[in-house]
C-alpha cells in the first residue's frame, strides 16, 4: 500500500504539528522549558518506550537524546548534541522558514533518512556474512 503524501509527511515527522502529535506522552508539563511544543520546534519527536518514557530524536539528522530534565532548553540541547544537523544549522523554528530553506530541510531530512537505512543495511548484512562464515568454516 502506498502512503498518501500527507501521511509520508507525518510518518517522517517533517512539519512541527507531525512531532508535536507523537508526543502521547511526556514528562514535563507546558509549564517546564522542557515541555512538547519547544521539543517540536527544536526538531524532535517522540520515540520513548514504558520503560524510556523521554526520548526523543530529530527528524533531520536522527539524534535521539534521553535523560531530559525539565529546565532543559531542547533546542540548546539539540545545538549542543548534534551540532551536524542541518536544521541546527539553518537556526530558524519551522514558522521563521523561507521556503527555499524549508526545501533544504526537508532535502537534508530526507538524505539523513536514507544514509541511516544504508548504515544500518550494511550492518546488517555484514553481520549475517559474518555469520556464514563462522558456520561455513566449522563444517569444513
Amino acid at each position: 500500500m502506498e502512503l498518501e503524501s500527507s501521511e509520508t509527511a507525518e510518518k517522517i515527522h517533517l512539519m512541527e504539528s507531525h512531532r508535536l502529535d507523537s508526543f502521547k506522552i511526556w514528562p514535563f508539563t507546558a509549564e517546564n522549558n522542557c515541555n512538547i511544543k519547544s521539543m517540536a520546534e527544536a526538531g524532535f519527536y517522540y520515540c520513548g518506550t514504558e520503560n524510556d518514557s523521554d526520548s526523543a530524536a530529530c527528524f533531520c539528522c536522527g539524534k535521539v537524546l534521553n535523560g531530559w530534565e525539565s529546565t532543559d532548553i531542547p533546542i540548546d540541547e539539540h545545538r549542543k548534541h548534534a551540532p551536524q544537523c542541518f536544521f541546527v544549522k539553518i537556526g530558524k523554528f519551522e514558522k521563521d522558514l523561507t521556503v527555499e530553506e524549508f526545501l533544504r530541510v526537508f532535502q537534508a531530512s530526507i538524505t539523513g533518512g536514507i544514509s541511516r537505512k544504508i548504515v544500518k543495511t550494511r550492518i546488517k548484512i555484514r553481520s549475517a556474512c559474518h555469520k556464514f562464515r563462522n558456520e561455513f568454516y566449522k563444517k569444513f
